[in-house]
């Protein structure tokens, strides 16, 4: 840090003013002055470049502060494909600035946006958390760098570029809600949204001395609903239709439907014949379509909801529209940028002063947006691809299915058609040699036996049948003389019957 001497206009005091400062108070008089620079004195920003040599941001700084910059490259959701932060340090160690780049949240209320989400290969869903009050989640992060607890003692309004132009922040949240609903294929509405700067500053000890921790962030969010073809506000509905799903799955194969990408392998192994499913419980329209069968057929039952009493005048907090009885599928939530300054108590004045001015001129590097947009298009089109080749494949299989069905449905009527030949002609020949069975009552005069079908039904079948079989519809055939091929029994899924 660089003192300059001035003197006071007014009483001709001395002044003792920090690099960078425009406006001071003289001590003696108490007058306010406004500090101008020659040309060759206005402070230069400083760039922060990580040490291989990716540059973050610039920002003004004091010299004599050490610069540090991290770039993290983990993706934390489609919109965010890193994690970039600067930090300054005081050269006594005394005064610490830290600030990140962007970070997005989803609270994903709705269990069909969660499922299809899960279906997405490429997906990228570090970002996924409860929805947390912006206060809280600042308080956690200043948690994080003082390393112990913090008390909060004043919030005001921090003087960032948010806070200066908020139109042109609501209509970036716009485009970002906009663009993530091209995404996701959907039509999404907010119904309730918020920009805001914001900044706290708390107390706490460190090495048992007293210390203060400045936290703030342009903070934004939206509260969603969306709406797809044939299904507007899908709610506890669909969570009902996919438990319907689950048992139905569940009572085919004989075991639990599996979560997220193994639900694909599922479904093919349902196609492959490894699980033996019925089409009539898992094909029968598609999930999509047993879905909407669902949501015609049976009302939905009524949840107790925990709703908040209000004036209708009183804007609804964020995140907590459902309280107030609105149905959210989708909380989207984040930070466009944070800020952080910890510093010993005794260092205030420096570090209120220096935190002033990095807030006002930090600026991403312009090499890194264009980095950041490219990721996030690379990213948007593989995921697009990937559900063109998935709906093809999709398709494809349909088809098959399709001809699959086709072949089944003619074996099982040419079977019938021949089965029931055998048995009107082994009918006939009995009738012939003994007529008596037709007007006889007991199970012994009317010539019949009684067998137990699989699900505990007993049928009488004609003694003249030498074997008895059941299919897969509940049906029962006799056959007189020998018993039909076991692979043909197979293929037509029927069992043949004890007396």
């Amino acid at each position: 840090m660089e003192i300059k001497a001035y003197t006071c206009p007014q009483c001709g005091a001395p002044l003792n003013v920090e690099e960078g400062t425009t406006f001071t108070q003289c001590q003696s008089c108490g007058s306010k002055i406004k500090i101008t620079y020659s040309k060759n004195e206005i402070p230069q920003a400083r760039e922060f470049i990580t040490p291989d040599g990716i540059a973050i941001a610039s920002a003004i700084v004091p010299e004599s502060y050490e610069l540090e910059a991290k770039y993290n490259s983990t993706w934390q959701s489609e919109m965010v494909p890193f994690i970039a932060s600067v930090s300054a340090t005081s050269s006594d160690h005394q005064v610490y600035m830290s600030s990140f780049s962007k970070e997005i949240f989803h609270d994903l209320r709705n269990p069909f946006l969660t499922t299809i989400m899960s279906l997405v290969q490429c997906h990228a869903n570090n970002g996924y958390r409860k929805f947390l009050e912006p206060e809280e989640y600042l308080k956690q992060e200043a948690e994080k760098i003082a390393g112990g607890t913090l008390t909060p003692i004043a919030k005001t309004t921090l003087p960032s570029a948010l806070s200066n132009s908020p139109d042109t922040a609501k209509q970036m949240l716009d485009n970002d809600i906009y663009a993530y609903g091209l995404f996701m294929e959907m039509q999404p509405k907010s119904i309730n949204s918020l920009c805001e700067s914001v900044l706290y500053k708390y107390s706490g000890k460190l090495n048992d001395r007293d210390i203060y921790v400045l936290a703030g962030m342009d903070y934004e969010g939206a509260e969603l609903v969306y709406s797809l073809p044939g299904l507007d506000g899908l709610g506890d509905m669909t969570e009902k239709a996919l438990n319907s799903f689950r048992d139905a799955f569940k009572k085919s194969v004989g075991k639990e439907l599996p979560s997220g990408s193994d639900l694909i392998s599922s479904f093919n192994n349902v196609m492959s014949g490894k699980d033996k499913m019925t089409m009539k419980d898992y094909m029968n329209g598609g999930l999509l379509g047993k879905m909407m069968r669902e949501k015609k057929e049976k009302a939905p039952e009524t949840k107790e909801e925990v709703k908040v009493e209000r004036n209708p005048d009183d804007p609804i907090p964020f995140g907590h529209s459902k309280e107030y009885g609105k149905h959210v599928d989708h909380v989207l939530f984040g930070v466009q940028r944070s800020y952080f300054c910890m510093y010993y108590a005794e260092k205030e004045n420096e570090a209120n002063s220096v935190f002033g001015r990095f807030v006002a001129t930090i600026a991403p590097d312009p090499s890194l947006a264009q980095r950041e947009n490219q990721l996030i298009n690379n990213k948007l089109d593989m995921i697009r691809q990937q559900a063109n080749r998935n709906q093809a494949m999709a398709q494809q299989k349909m088809l098959e299915l399709q001809r699959m069905q086709a072949r089944t449905s003619q074996m099982i009527a040419d079977n019938a058609r021949h089965a029931s030949d055998g048995l009107m002609d082994s009918w006939r020949r009995k009738m012939d040699s003994d007529s008596r069975i037709s007007s006889a009552y007991s199970e012994a005069i009317r010539g019949v036996n009684t067998y137990t079908t699989t699900d505990g039904r007993n049928v009488e079948v004609s003694t003249v049948a030498d074997h008895v079989y059941q299919n897969n519809y509940g049906d029962v055939y006799g056959v007189s003389g020998n018993a039909l091929d076991q692979s043909l029994l197979n293929n037509l899924n029927w069992t043949e019957l004890k007396k």
